[in-house]
């Protein structure tokens, strides 16, 4: 039953709040053989703890190997768990990797994680791979960057519309350094290109996604 994301029945969830209770402690110490669930049939809690171990190892493993961030549905039918299991065994190896203060650390970037150099060991390793060039944004760019974030998805007209001035070339040079993409053709007269953030805005301001942005815009005081 465990190994079957679609499955609703009362053995998946006795399942998952057993795994789930596992993670909250951190899985530091192994209770007794008895099955302290009762909807967990013919399963010893050491098997349990063993599989469990088994798909925090496949989850790093999956976010190790891939330079881009993988989508959540991705790693869950990888490991052949539920969606919501998934995410919290990811969560648990994310705070993990921040208390103990590891070389690596794992990011969400919306609905999607990423494993990436943890910013505190960064010297060590221009030390060897040399330096990353920066990216340096004027003014200009990050309004208009700013607006395609808070109006996303938008055309260049509205962007224009909204600065008042030409934005091709901050459009052209934001499409260069990844910041943004299309995001496909807007419905009006001429259909268009709309434009949006892509995964590369995220990470490098250090955002998870949409709502953390939407937080950032209140506290700034700036509401749709």
């Amino acid at each position: 039953m465990l190994n079957n994301p679609q499955t609703n029945s009362s053995d998946q969830k006795a399942a998952d709040t057993f795994l789930s209770g596992f993670l909250k402690k951190g899985i530091e110490s192994l209770p007794g053989e008895k099955n302290c669930v009762s909807g967990f049939p013919n399963r010893s809690n050491r098997g349990d703890f063993m599989e469990l171990t088994t798909h925090e190892a496949a989850i790093e493993a999956i976010l190790f190997i891939s330079p881009e961030a993988v989508e959540i549905e991705a790693i869950a039918r990888a490991v052949n768990l539920p969606l919501g299991l998934t995410e919290q065994i990811i969560t648990v190896l994310m705070e993990r990797y921040t208390k103990e203060k590891r070389g690596i650390e794992i990011i969400r970037i919306e609905d999607a994680w990423q494993m990436r150099t943890s910013p505190h060991i960064a010297d060590y390793v221009k030390g060897i791979y040399g330096a990353r060039q920066s990216v340096s944004l004027s003014q200009s760019l990050l309004e208009t960057l700013a607006i395609i974030a808070f109006e996303q998805p938008c055309t260049k007209a509205e962007i224009e519309a909204i600065r008042g001035v030409d934005a091709s070339h901050g459009v052209n040079r934001l499409l260069q350094l990844g910041f943004i993409s299309e995001a496909g053709r807007s419905s009006s007269p001429g259909k268009p290109i709309l434009f949006s953030t892509s995964p590369e805005f995220w990470r490098h301001f250090g955002l998870s996604g949409a709502e953390e942005l939407r937080a950032f815009f209140a506290d700034c005081g700036i509401t749709s």
